[in-house]
């Protein structure tokens, strides 16, 4: 079962996020807590986009190029669909059977610091 307790988060977000926890059998307040998840997310959601584009990052010179890309990329059904898989993948603990988190991380009320 997750722990409810979420400090400082907005209760409504809180909620949502321990439903979602308990169809999905994530802690997703943990994930959303974790600062390195955030990062894993943000780039395994651009990486498909730039590779299809055949974008370096150096090329990525202002603001309004990253949002042609972005606008770009949401209209093309397929690199939205291949964005959104990565990104989602990263949620799944590798470490545990199927797609849900164990038990044992599911219980988490904070990420845990090896």
């Amino acid at each position: 079962m997750v722990n409810n307790h979420y400090k400082g988060g907005d209760i409504i977000m809180s909620k949502l996020l321990l439903n979602l926890s308990n169809v999905t059998k994530i802690n997703w307040i943990i994930r959303v807590k974790n600062p390195v998840w955030w990062a894993q997310v943000i780039i395994s959601f651009f990486v498909p986009i730039f590779v299809y584009y055949g974008i370096s990052g150096e090329s990525m010179d202002s603001w309004a190029k990253l949002f042609a890309l972005i606008h770009n990329a949401i209209s093309n059904p397929f690199v939205l669909a291949t964005a959104i898989i990565s990104a989602v993948t990263t949620s799944i603990d590798s470490t545990s059977t199927g797609v849900s988190d164990s038990s044992t991380a599911r219980d988490y009320v904070e990420p845990n610091n090896l």
